[in-house]
């Protein structure tokens, strides 16, 4: 029996469904965790996977928490305050540069449109 979640339960299993799913694959490419903790490159990369996430699902989630999750599924540890301001800063310091941006809107109708046709057939 297949359930069919609705509402705030369909915006919780999305949400777990995407930590679940970007965790595991961070996982697997790197063994060591622990010296990229605060690497640029490994946050601008999870915070894009959670736009485009968000942008394909069609979901208004607390983007920030999300990360926050991720961040303690990779690491496992309490996110502590001077963590968060540090990885806030950075999140902030890649949004100002132009890092952090959602797919522009034609190449999200292109994607949509290969969908369609792909499903179509």
């Amino acid at each position: 029996m297949d359930l069919k979640y609705k509402n705030t339960l369909l915006k919780v299993s999305v949400k777990e469904q995407i930590i679940k799913e970007i965790s595991e694959r961070i996982k697997a490419d790197f063994s060591n965790l622990a010296v990229l903790k605060y690497n640029i490159d490994l946050i601008l990369g999870i915070c894009n996977c959670i736009e485009e996430a968000v942008e394909s699902k069609h979901l208004k989630l607390d983007k920030l928490e999300t990360f926050f999750e991720i961040y303690k599924s990779l690491f496992g540890v309490q996110v502590t305050d001077i963590d968060k301001v540090q990885i806030q800063n950075i999140i902030d310091y890649l949004h100002s540069i132009g890092k952090i941006k959602r797919k522009h809107p034609i190449k999200r109708l292109i994607k949509l449109l290969i969908v369609f046709l792909l499903k179509k057939r």
